[in-house]
């Protein structure tokens, strides 16, 4: 749906992709502006759900599917959105509201996705590349880890640190302080890192991390922004969260009590903000957030919610706007004036969030999650005091349980007041007032909080605050619950607790094992006849996205279990039945706790696992004789290309390990030749940017195609697709492989194997492919080669690429030919434009592949305003480029040398075929630019013919599906080719393809700069520059150019026939020519054209550099590709 038809002034339909209190809330903007909101349940939640008791049962849409899982569901949400005609998408916070996976498929289902655009989604997801960015605009961050740190990685971090330091492990992916620990020293390391990985991939499906210094002391900041999708954007003041429980939040300030005493720090953390949202072209909302030591006057970028927040209610009580609202508008098109009113400097109000969560505090600071159903939940009211929940009192309908199913948020409490010193007061009376039974919930933490002399004063307060106090606060929360349970006894008489399972008394002898808080097990060591000692961990539980370790309290033998892994249990709930034994010692798990360890030790698996993985190495026994054979033939292995390639230390591989499917076939030694199956894949980096490559390896078995060899690429393709970035291919390799005999009765002819299609959808989403032809490339293998945008190849003897190779050429019976007499480079290859660039060896492959693909990464930001830091040729260069001889040529590759930046020359795709025209890319200011020129010393003189309009089309439809730049166009062509020889070649196809291009190009947002250096006559010019003389966003040309609707000489032919005819003198016709001729010279000159307005301007030749750049900095900078555009099924 396109704006336009958003904002017509019709109802639109408004699906909520999500529940509980936050769907109430969004509800209630969706009305207030005239729209109509679609709720969502599950079958477990029922119609009557709390969070659809305002909505119309034909309102409310059944999803499939249980739990949390089922509002993950990506395919069923767009299914179920398209089946209730929904107009729109809004996701609110948790759940998908950070996926752009999500975003994109809402969009693609053409349906308006009501937040950030899914580029947003995508950049502020990864926590890593997020600060990257946040370094990139000059805003503070902490040192780190690369992205996906390995145990070695952080301890190597952990040494550089100052003595004493602490190490923070973060989840790369998510949010919501899940998949954080802190490492107090490196003793407890690997148990952290264990447990920060398992907890990360259960929250966010990636077990990623990295780790940055542990800032002691710190508060958490945040700056709401709002942002208009063009590069402005504007902020709603900040909030403080520092009140947390271990990384979650409790309490939430709006303004800051802390930043109202130091403006000076407050401004320069908001301009932070702002400057990320616009260099991000932010749409939507989004929540900058900060580690902040006041004290020092120190702030450091933590990472970015582009999303609504949980806490987002305290800026719209602050401030007095509608923040739900905000973002609906935005979404219809409405400008950021119109949206958001003035916004003054400091919040007129002050507002604090309580967080009653259904959870109970334990003494070491930490929180486990309670369930239960509420018999009785009357929240506090009266001035000032508003309430977000989807929680109720026993009704009619049914009553409210908790469960684990979702999150433990049950309310969330809203104050207002002149000030932080009143809010805090009015906190503490309106937790008084709170009454829940029921459910256990962090209310006596909450009223501890606010009765703290620290918290009131706001003084030595940071996110540990809770945790450094946990002692004290666990004794005030004691006898907070004491004192309600005795008050709450007569309400909750005789109602038994439902979610714990009745159990028969324990024998004599005998006692259960049960689990202290409730939680899904993840794994579970007892097994009826075990025998166990006290404090042995006998289970693994996860509750509220945590871990917790269930131990012992007794020694003895396993009776009975009642427990499973996977299953939910409640607590107090029994896991299993033991025999005690109190004879028994209970040492086991402290004695092995505490006895030495040898850290030089390895167990046999961990020595197995290295003796594979010496295999790999190209000099190990088992590969000596393949990698001689390619050092023979004056070729490298693929793992000594991988070397060059990518960045030292930033290679992740897939599938290292896999051997060919030929175990029946193959003896032990020979099968582990086969390791990697003939093919490297994985994920590097490539001068510093994220990269895939696959990369051949001819020493396995001919580099050929076998089953798991597919899996591998099909992996990494896949991975590609939902984690878009460049894919290198060094395609070496002899085709499919028939001789993988383990598969004989599971597979056929292997024609439904995906790696071709999927290697062709990452191309057609724009995700740039660079391939790399070195050695014998046939069949499969240079059909996957064919896949790539752009082709290296080299032309040492022995490089060869067909679409058969010699025995399937022989058994077709089309003849016996040797390998190199397939497909030799320069003979088949070079004139029909298969190879782009052409190079001796793999060596300069590589660093040829390293260049290219750096056009397609986006350069380090730099904070220089003046092109001199860029660019320090002498411009007046440019007028001595052309010859004063009109008729003269000349080498347009030194104008393209001279626009570009210094130190980078211009890099040429495709030189050997359709050479009337050069195509390649430039780099101005750092910046990608795409060229498309003519080339006058090209035996056609310039002329366009079908060729070199091949080329020009290949060339703009990877800018077109890249995204990656705008197009500079340099003009001088007599036109396109005609005559019988040239119409033979295809021209009538061919030259109105090329506006198509053009056409295509510039509708997917690319830009032209055209420059009409000398001659631009005809269609041909009309083409080159983009469509006409006016389609470039602005067309100028040197005092040397000259328009014509065709070649001059022949027009004047053409046209004045009837006049020449009639002059019977042969000189005088002569004289009478020329002077037509130069009459249409002179009228066609550059000057005349910007006269009357057939071009924007002329210029003067040494201005070129800097007009090119006044026009890139004059238009919206080109996305880059983004393979989450255009996504279909999954195969």
């Amino acid at each position: 749906m396109s704006q336009l038809d958003s904002s017509s002034g019709r109802s639109l339909r408004i699906l909520i992709a999500n529940r509980g209190e936050i769907a109430l809330r969004i509800q209630s903007s969706i009305l207030q502006l005239g729209h109509v909101p679609l709720g969502v349940y599950t079958a477990q939640e029922g119609h009557n759900a709390p969070h659809l008791r305002h909505l119309a049962v034909s309102s409310c849409i059944l999803i499939p599917g249980h739990g949390a899982a089922a509002y993950l569901d990506i395919p069923a949400f767009i299914a179920v959105a398209r089946a209730a005609s929904a107009d729109a998408v809004i996701p609110g916070y948790g759940f998908l509201s950070e996926s752009p996976a999500f975003a994109q498929a809402v969009l693609d289902a053409g349906m308006m996705w009501m937040g950030p655009r899914p580029e947003t989604l995508s950049l502020f997801g990864d926590k890593y590349r997020s600060k990257q960015f946040a370094d990139e605009c000059g805003v503070p961050i902490l040192k780190s880890t690369k992205a996906n740190a390995s145990l070695d990685d952080i301890r190597a971090f952990a040494t550089t640190l100052p003595a004493g330091s602490k190490v923070l492990l973060k989840a790369l992916e998510g949010g919501g302080g899940r998949g954080i620990r802190i490492v107090n020293d490196l003793t407890s390391l690997q148990a952290e890192y264990d447990s920060c990985r398992r907890e990360a991939m259960l929250a966010f499906g990636s077990d990623k991390v990295f780790a940055e210094p542990f800032l002691q002391g710190a508060r958490h900041i945040e700056v709401q922004v709002v942002g208009d999708g063009k590069g402005g954007a504007r902020d709603v003041g900040e909030r403080e969260c520092s009140l947390q429980r271990r990384n979650q939040k409790l309490i939430e300030l709006c303004p800051s009590p802390t930043l109202v005493h130091l403006p000076g720090l407050r401004k320069a953390i908001i301009e932070s903000a702002l400057t990320m949202a616009k260099k991000g072209k932010l749409l939507s909302l989004s929540t900058f957030e900060f580690l902040v030591v006041a004290e020092a006057g120190q702030f450091y970028f933590l990472e970015c919610n582009p999303r609504l927040q949980v806490e987002h209610t305290v800026t719209e009580e602050a401030y007095g706007i509608d923040l739900v609202a905000t973002q609906i508008n935005l979404a219809l098109g409405a400008p950021l004036s119109a949206v958001l009113p003035p916004i003054p400097p400091i919040a007129p109000r002050a507002a604090l969030q309580l967080r009653i969560n259904a959870e109970r505090y334990q003494p070491d600071g930490s929180a486990v999650g309670t369930t239960g159903t509420l018999r009785t939940f009357l929240p506090p009211g009266g001035p000032g005091i508003r309430v977000d929940t989807a929680a109720h009192p026993p009704l009619a309908t049914g009553s409210y349980k908790q469960g684990l199913d979702f999150d433990s948020l049950l309310a969330k409490i809203i104050i207002v007041g002149p000030d932080y010193t009143s809010t805090i007061s009015k906190a503490r009376r309106a937790l008084e007032q709170l009454r829940i039974a029921g459910v256990q919930t962090n209310r006596s933490l909450l009223l501890a909080l606010t009765e703290d002399q620290g918290v009131v004063d706001n003084q030595g307060v940071s996110t540990r605050y809770v945790e450094i106090n946990a002692g004290r606060f666990y004794e005030r929360v004691q006898l907070l619950e004491a004192q309600w349970h005795e008050d709450e006894s007569h309400a909750s008489a005789g109602v038994e607790d439902e979610a714990v399972k009745t159990l028969p008394p324990a024998g004599s002898g005998q006692a259960y094992i049960k689990a202290h808080l409730p939680g899904r097990i993840v794994t579970l060591s007892l097994k009826q006849g075990t025998k166990i000692n006290k404090g042995d961990q006998v289970a693994i539980l996860e509750s509220m996205k945590m871990e917790h370790t269930v131990t012992s309290e007794v020694s003895g033998t396993i009776l009975k279990t009642y427990a499973e892994e996977g299953g939910q249990l409640a607590d107090g709930e029994a896991l299993a039945l033991i025999e005690v034994d109190d004879g028994a010692s209970d040492s086991g798990a402290a004695t092995a706790a505490n006895a030495q360890v040898d850290l030089d030790s390895k167990p046999d698996s961990l020595l197995e696992l290295e003796r594979v993985r010496a295999e790999l190495e190209d000099d190990s026994p088992i590969r000596a004789k393949a990698t001689k054979r390619r050092r023979d033939r004056n070729f490298r292995t693929a793992r000594e290309n991988l070397a060059q390639l990518v960045d030292s230390g930033s290679f992740t591989e897939y599938g290292d390990l896999a051997l060919a499917a030929q175990r029946t076939r193959l003896s032990p030694q020979a099968l582990a030749a086969t390791r990697n199956d003939g093919v490297i894949v994985g994920w590097g980096k490539v001068n510093g940017g994220r990269c895939a490559v696959v990369m051949y390896d001819y020493g396995v078995l001919a580099g050929t195609q076998g089953y798991f060899h597919h899996v591998k690429l099909d992996r990494i393709f896949e991975s590609v697709l939902h984690n878009p970035a460049p894919v290198i291919v060094y395609a070496e390799g002899g085709g499919g492989r028939p001789g993988d005999v383990d598969l004989v009765h599971q597979k056929v002819a292997g024609l439904n194997t995906p790696s071709f299609i999927l290697a062709a959808r990452c191309n057609a989403r724009g995700i740039p492919i660079i391939g790399v032809a070195n050695g014998y490339l046939f069949a499969g293998n240079a059909a996957l080669l064919g896949t790539s945008d752009f082709i290296i190849a080299t032309t040492n003897k022995g490089t060869s690429i067909g679409m058969g190779g010699p025995a399937m050429i022989e058994g077709g019976g089309l003849g016996v030919y040797e390998p190199d007499e397939v497909g030799p480079v320069r003979e088949s290859h070079m004139s029909n434009g298969n190879v782009d660039v052409v190079v001796y060896d793999e060596a300069e492959a590589t660093t040829v592949a390293k260049a290219l693909v750096g056009y397609f990464m986006k350069p380090p930001i730099k904070a220089f305003t003046s092109d001199s830091h860029w660019y320090n040729k002498d411009a007046r260069l440019f007028r001595h480029t052309i010859p004063t001889d009109r008729k003269r040529a000349y080498d347009m590759h030194h104008i393209l040398n001279l626009i570009g930046d210094d130190g980078t020359d211009f890099f040429e795709i495709g030189p050997h075929w359709g050479q009337s025209l050069i195509t390649g890319f430039l780099r101005v200011q750092g910046q990608t630019v795409g060229v498309v020129a003519s080339s006058v010393l090209s035996q056609l003189g310039g002329a366009i013919d079908a060729q070199s309009a091949r080329k020009a089309i290949r060339f703009l439809n990877i800018l077109t599906k890249t995204r990656v730049c705008h197009l500079l166009a340099l003009c001088d062509t007599p036109g396109f080719m005609v005559g019988p020889a040239a119409e033979k070649e295809g021209g009538l196809r061919a030259f109105a393809e090329y506006f198509a291009a053009s056409a295509a190009f510039v509708d997917a947002g690319g830009r032209v700069f055209g420059v009409t250096v000398r001659k631009a006559y005809g269609l041909g010019a009309q083409a080159l520059l983009g469509g006409s003389t006016t389609v470039p966003f602005h067309s100028v040309a040197w005092p040397t150019g000259e328009f014509a609707g065709m070649g001059i000489e022949g027009a004047v032919k053409l046209g004045m026939r009837k006049e020449l005819e009639i002059i019977n003198d042969p000189e005088e016709r002569k004289r009478a020519e020329q002077g037509f001729i130069d009459e249409m010279y002179t009228r066609g000159r550059a000057i005349n054209m910007a006269q009357c307005t057939e071009i924007d301007s002329v210029i003067d030749p040494a201005e070129t550099r800097d007009w090119v750049v006044r026009c890139l900095a004059s238009v919206e900078p080109r996305s880059g590709f983004d393979g989450f555009k255009r996504r279909g099924p999954r195969l």
